[in-house]
C-alpha cells in the first residue's frame, strides 16, 4: 500500500499536560496510544493478543511484541477529504464496532471491504470516529472508564463534540521494538558501550561492556522514551526472555552520588523506576526519588573500560549520561 508521507499534527493540553497529536500516514505501521498517562508505569499501547476474529482492543504495555501492536491505517477515501478507512492489524484483520451503542466493545474480525462496521475517520483533533455511527455527533474509540490499566478493553461511546474527552484523544507513534541495547557513546575507542550484566543473582553489578560483546547480557525489556514514562529495565537470563529476570535497581535505594547499580529481584518499587528521557541529552533519571536534584544513570568517571560498574549521578548533560535503546544486533536473551 502507496504510503501518502504526510502527518496531520494538533497540539493538545490535557490535564496541564501538553500533548501532540499525530494523525499517521495511510500505509504506515504505527502503535496507538492515548495522549494521557496518569500513574502508569510504563507508556500504554492499544493490543490485540490473538490473530482470530473476536479478539478483544485491550490497552496494554507499549512492551508487548510488536505484531500485538502494530496497525496501519488504510488510504483515505478521497471523496470525504479525510484519513477514512479500515484500520488493520496481523495484516488480515480490522478494528470493528459491533453497534451503535455506547459502551460496545470493540474487536477484530477478518477485514471485508467496504463493511462500514469496519471504517473509521482518524481527525486532526485525535479522534478516532466511528463511521457506522448515524447520528450527529458520531461515535469514538473511548478508553473504557478512563482506565489505563493492562487488559482494559476499548468501546465505542458518544464523541465530545468539544474534543474535551481525553479518553477519546489518541496519537500515533512509530512502532518501537520493546527489546533495546543501552547505548552510551563514551567510548574513547569509537566503540559503543552497552549496559549489561552476567549474572541473575541478586546484588550483581551492572557494568559495560562494547555493544559486540556477547559474554554478558546487555538486551533489556525497556520503558520507552516520551510521554513522561517511568519504569523498570528488565534483564532475562532464561531463553526466549524466559526467568529469571532481573531489574536495574539503586543499590539499598542510596540517593547519593556515586551509589552503584545493580541487579535485584524486580518488586516495581522506587530503587527500581527509571525515566528515559528522548535524545539529546538521553538521561535514565532515577524516578524513585525527589525530581528538585535528580540523580541519572551515570557512566562511572567516564571510564569505557569493560566491566566498569554504572553509577548514580547528578544529572547533567555530560556525555556520561547520554544513553540510548536501539534495537538488539543480536537477541541472546
Amino acid at each position: 500500500m502507496t504510503s501518502l508521507f504526510f502527518a496531520l499534527v494538533a497540539t493538545a493540553v490535557l490535564v496541564g499536560v501538553q500533548a501532540q497529536i499525530v494523525v499517521p500516514s495511510p500505509g504506515n505501521v504505527i502503535q496507538i496510544q492515548p495522549t494521557f498517562r496518569g500513574a502508569f508505569p510504563r507508556t500504554p499501547c492499544l493490543t490485540v493478543f490473538g490473530a482470530t476474529n473476536g479478539s478483544a482492543l485491550f490497552i496494554q504495555d507499549c512492551s508487548a511484541s510488536t505484531e500485538e501492536r502494530g496497525f496501519q491505517l488504510t488510504a483515505p477515501v478521497p471523496s470525504i477529504g479525510q484519513i477514512q478507512g479500515q484500520i488493520h492489524i496481523f495484516n488480515t484483520f480490522c478494528l470493528e464496532a459491533p453497534q451503535a451503542t455506547n459502551g460496545a466493545k470493540v474487536f477484530i474480525n477478518s477485514c471485508v471491504d467496504d463493511l462500514i462496521n469496519q471504517e473509521w475517520t482518524w481527525n486532526p483533533n485525535g479522534q478516532i470516529r466511528w463511521a457506522g455511527s448515524q447520528t450527529a455527533i458520531g461515535m469514538c474509540l473511548d478508553l473504557t472508564d478512563g482506565n489505563l490499566s493492562n487488559g482494559n478493553q476499548m468501546q465505542i461511546w458518544d464523541c465530545d463534540p468539544n474534543n474535551a474527552n481525553e479518553n477519546q484523544i489518541w496519537t500515533s507513534a512509530t512502532l518501537l521494538q520493546p527489546l533495546s541495547e543501552i547505548i552510551n557513546t563514551a567510548a574513547v575507542t569509537g566503540a559503543n558501550l552497552c549496559m549489561a550484566a552476567n549474572s541473575s543473582a541478586n546484588g550483581s553489578p551492572v557494568f559495560v561492556v562494547p555493544c559486540f560483546d556477547t559474554t554478558a547480557r546487555r538486551v533489556w525489556i525497556a520503558p520507552q522514551p516520551g510521554h513522561g514514562n517511568a519504569g523498570s529495565y528488565q534483564l532475562s537470563f532464561g531463553v526466549d526472555g524466559g526467568a529469571p529476570v532481573k531489574c536495574l535497581d539503586v543499590t539499598d535505594g542510596v540517593d547519593a552520588p556515586g551509589t552503584k547499580l545493580q541487579l535485584w529481584d524486580c518488586t516495581e518499587g522506587p530503587n527500581q523506576q527509571f525515566l528515559p528521557a528522548p535524545g539529546p541529552p538521553g538521561n535514565i533519571r532515577w524516578n524513585g526519588i525527589s525530581q528538585v536534584f535528580p540523580m541519572c544513570v551515570d557512566l562511572t568517571n567516564g571510564v569505557s573500560t569493560p566491566g566498569n560498574q554504572l553509577q548514580i549521578w547528578n544529572c547533567s548533560t555530560n556525555i556520561n549520561q547520554a544513553w540510548f535503546p536501539i534495537p538488539p544486533r543480536q537477541l541472546d536473551i
